[in-house]
């Protein structure tokens, strides 16, 4: 393929990523899969494009039977696979001169051939694995087994992007960039796109496209990965039609960590294009206001959005300090300041104060929410009021809340279509 794009112009050059492994595989019917299969798929999304990545059981193997360097990369935690994996990179446009490729031509040489060749099937062998369980004879979504109605306009659902980064503190970063697409994707009215609650209960499962689709009604999956070293980020990401089992789009990105919102508005154009939608002025617009410049305000509002969707008091205490910090960074981001507001109405709407006020014991309470009890829907209006300011979607959702506690139903009602 290097040699073919030589003589191709940059934009129909063609690169593969290949992840090699070597392992134990669970053959069922046509599916393959299992840890085997997973470490070589996660091999794959961390090569770079043209380049070979290898496991260590697959270099252990190999190491003084082909004509090539490796460099060592270290060891990484990947997704779904309890041990760590060692992985080398193949240097395929700097190969070795080994010795004992150039030592005669006797029976020795012959048979040592022979083994070099035995040991490359077993490679190859392993890329075949990868790709099945990658792109599998697919068993395709069908309208009969819907079990919502498909909607009359492109609908989509994204999945969860997976955290290629090997840390979980940067979960929240796969996370933020799926709650952005989602967010930005729904504002366009030429698409439906389906609610994060209902797409972040794929997380950490190992679903296919057509199950996806059938379970939430939708004909279109967005699923991607993310991967951040330092200041560097990179990630992918597709669409693919249920119906078909093709990719309607798909893109990466290799770059900055700060470019990360040109990324996301990038991904959305391309995707509502993709699918022959137009975005208004307004929709354009909309996507883009209330949102923060600083990519430190969108880590914290990130990880503080995260702890506000677990759903508990000790994680909705939490989320307090990161949203703060969020606003600090930049006093213009609305949704940061809605997010607030809804961590200080949850506490009230599920009564997560009483056990303090009971107590007559504020200390703890203030150091989790830097307040007392008896003040927290002040500070619950005193967020959405700074939220007003810089409008997003966001606010809509704390607004209806808000009109709710005064037995605003019919205003909440009017309120809520802006989310």
């Amino acid at each position: 393929m290097a040699e073919c794009n030589e003589e191709l112009p940059a934009d129909k050059r063609l690169e593969f990523r290949i992840g090699v492994n070597l392992g134990d595989v669970i053959v069922e019917g046509q599916d393959i899969y299992g840890d085997g299969v997973n470490v070589a798929t996660r091999l794959e999304e961390l090569a770079d494009p043209g380049g070979v990545l290898i496991s260590g059981t697959a270099y252990d193997q190999v190491e003084r039977k082909l004509d090539y360097g490796f460099d060592f990369l270290g060891e990484r935690q990947v997704k779904n696979i309890e041990k760590l994996v060692r992985l080398y990179r193949i240097r395929l446009d700097h190969p070795r001169t080994a010795a004992a490729w150039t030592r005669g031509k006797s029976f020795r040489s012959r048979v040592w051939l022979s083994a070099a060749v035995a040991a490359l099937v077993v490679a190859v062998g392993s890329v075949v694995f990868w790709s099945n369980s990658r792109a599998p004879p697919l068993e395709l979504a069908s309208r009969a087994r819907m079990e919502f109605p498909l909607p009359d306009r492109p609908s989509i659902a994204v999945l969860p992007f997976t955290n290629m980064s090997g840390e979980a503190g940067q979960q929240h970063l796969a996370d933020g960039m799926t709650d952005s697409l989602i967010t930005d994707l729904s504002k366009s009215a030429g698409l439906f796109v389906v609610a994060r609650n209902s797409t972040f209960a794929y997380q950490d499962r190992q679903v296919t496209v057509s199950q996806v689709a059938e379970e939430l009604g939708v004909r279109y999956i967005l699923e991607g990965s993310i991967q951040r070293a330092g200041d560097r980020l990179r990630v992918n990401a597709q669409l693919v039609d249920a119906f078909s089992g093709g990719h309607v789009w798909a893109d990466r990105f290799d770059g900055n960590a700060a470019d990360i919102f040109g990324v996301q508005d990038a991904f959305v154009t391309q995707i509502v294009d993709a699918l022959k939608v137009s975005l208004t002025g307004n929709e354009r617009m909309e996507i883009t206001r209330g949102r923060t410049d600083s990519l430190r305000a969108k880590e914290a509002f990130d990880e503080g959005w995260s702890l506000y969707l677990r759903f508990n008091a000790k994680d909705n205490a939490a989320a307090v300090a990161p949203l703060r910090r969020a606003v600090e960074l930049d006093p213009e981001y609305g949704r940061a300041y809605a997010a607030l507001a809804l961590v200080y109405f949850r506490i009230e709407d599920y009564a997560w104060h009483e056990e303090v006020l009971f107590k007559d014991d504020d200390y703890d309470w203030n150091q989790q929410y830097g307040a007392p009890p008896r003040v927290a829907m002040y500070r619950a209006f005193e967020h959405l009021e700074n939220a007003t300011r810089y409008p997003t979607a966001l606010v809509y959702t704390a607004q209806a809340l808000a009109h709710l506690r005064f037995g605003r139903a019919e205003d909440a009602r009017r309120q809520a279509p802006g989310d």
